[in-house]
């Protein structure tokens, strides 16, 4: 397990600094409207590192454990984030359907990346 954590944090790490880079690159070009949604899904890294460190010391060595674990908190936490996307379409907030999108996305891909190293 200690393999799969590794590569998982490296996942993390390298994925957060490609979006750092474009967040840069965005800015430069006078683009840091665009940059905005960037950040929100630069944040999210941040969260699921938490939730997965979390999980990891609960599981203490359960490969089960960790998974139910993190999935549960992996469901749980971006539940808001899909009660804000809903509002903010009803209410046609553009700004804030993409930024809830951004981090909903951010947070499937995360996911699918656990599932693929922890799951499958």
């Amino acid at each position: 397990m200690d393999k799969k954590k590794q590569e998982w944090e490296l996942f993390l790490e390298k994925s957060k600094a490609e979006t750092r880079e474009k967040i840069d690159e965005l800015v430069k070009d006078d683009r840091a409207d665009e940059a905005r949604f960037l950040r929100a899904s630069y944040n999210i890294y941040d969260i699921f590192k938490s939730l997965f460190d979390a999980s990891y010391l609960k599981a203490n060595g359960d490969a089960e454990v960790l998974k139910e674990s993190f999935m549960r908190l992996a469901e749980n936490v971006p539940a808001s984030w899909k009660k804000s996307l809903e509002a903010a379409r009803g209410n046609d907030d553009v700004e804030k359907i993409l930024m809830e999108e951004a981090k909903l996305n951010t947070a499937s891909i995360i996911v699918d990346k656990f599932e693929e190293l922890f799951v499958k």
